[in-house]
């Protein structure tokens, strides 16, 4: 189960609060591997080897 838990979160840039929240792509491989009770073998290096396009622009207020 991948979510927030029932906490009070502090401020920090989105890739920092997604990896300490663990909500991060990382997190999501090691929910699914855990899952399907197998591993992947998807290390941090093979992530950031793929583009991932920004979902919100800057000049929408929920984009900031």
């Amino acid at each position: 189960r991948l979510g927030l838990k029932d906490t009070y979160a502090h401020g920090g840039s989105r890739a920092y609060l997604m990896r300490y929240y663990g909500l991060d792509a990382l997190a999501l491989v090691g929910g699914a591997e855990q899952l399907l009770g197998q591993k992947f073998g998807i290390s941090e290096d093979d992530l950031d080897a793929v583009r991932v396009d920004a979902v919100h622009s800057n000049a929408k207020a929920e984009g900031l």
